[in-house]
């Protein structure tokens, strides 16, 4: 097996994987047995309470599915283009095929528990993915760098909003 072959098995495997893990997850939250015993837990158990409550607004409100799905899609697909951007703005020749097929798996990997940050995981991923297509492993490296950065740059730019805190809803 060619070393390229591998790399897309290998991003496949990671995207596939996390899709089990969370079909998995929405499962447990969507049962009554698990998520509904769940929603009033404090700690970690309480993610899979939320995601069960949230999972029964959508029972009655199934448009809302579609919203969420294509904000979801857009926000991804900005990300991609975002990394396929700071590629070209590095002077990396990849294609937007590449980052398309590359970036989720990307994404994917620097969020595993094994650094801070994704730091070295990101830019390891990049070099593991992009090494094949020709793109030297120091530019790989300072791809994911940028990317890192312009995810923090937009991140920080919610941080007032998250300062602030939620106002109180008032009843209507």
């Amino acid at each position: 097996m060619n070393r390229s072959l591998r790399k897309s098995l290998t991003a496949l495997a990671l995207a596939g994987g996390t899709l089990v893990l969370l079909v998995g997850v929405l499962l447990a939250a969507a049962s009554p047995r698990i998520g509904g015993r769940l929603a009033g837990s404090a700690g970690w158990q309480r993610f899979i309470g939320a995601v069960h409550l949230g999972l029964g607004r959508f029972r009655h409100h199934p448009g809302a599915v579609a919203g969420v799905l294509a904000v979801g899609f857009a926000y991804q697909l900005a990300v991609v283009l975002g990394a396929f951007l700071a590629a070209r703005a590095l002077g990396v020749d990849v294609s937007p095929t590449a980052i398309l097929a590359f970036m989720p798996a990307v994404a994917i990997a620097q969020v595993l528990p094994i650094s801070l940050g994704g730091l070295g995981v990101r830019e390891g991923a990049f070099v593991l993915f992009l090494g094949p297509l020709g793109v030297e492993a120091g530019q790989a490296v300072a791809l994911g760098l940028l990317v890192y950065g312009l995810n923090l740059a937009v991140s920080l730019l919610g941080a007032p909003a998250f300062a602030v805190g939620a106002r109180p809803r008032t009843a209507a």
